[in-house]
């Protein structure tokens, strides 16, 4: 006799209704987001102003200076770089996933931690 239910335990990505194709980027995106978010915070300094693990990537011309946060750093990559070389080499849609939620991990943590997130050009 069988046990009602046992044939009905489902695995991630097995249920017919939700495509393993469709779930695994998704669950790539708020990993790859969570991740992004932690990196951030961990690596960067818990306050402005505060140097972190990773220090400023700052460029100095004359008597301006450029302060390239890691939000806009990796807005620059989300926009311009991944795009291309996503078309270029084709990556699979989960490493995709991951990357587009990390680097967006990585701009929501720059943006909402630190309230100097929009100086960019410091004199």
């Amino acid at each position: 006799m069988a046990i009602i239910g046992i044939s009905k335990i489902s695995v991630l990505g097995s249920n017919p209704s939700v495509p393993a194709k469709f779930m695994q980027p998704i669950l790539g995106f708020f990993t790859g987001t969570s991740i992004g978010y932690f990196s951030g915070n961990f690596f960067g300094g818990s306050q402005v102003g505060q140097t972190g693990l990773v220090g400023p990537l700052l460029l100095h011309l004359g008597d301006l200076q450029i302060h390239l946060h890691h939000w806009l750093i990796s807005g620059i990559l989300l926009l311009f770089i991944f795009p291309f070389l996503n078309k270029k080499y084709k990556f699979s849609p989960i490493f995709s996933a991951f990357t587009i939620g990390f680097l967006g991990g990585m701009i929501f943590q720059g943006i909402f931690s630190y309230n100097d997130w929009h100086q960019i050009l410091i004199q």
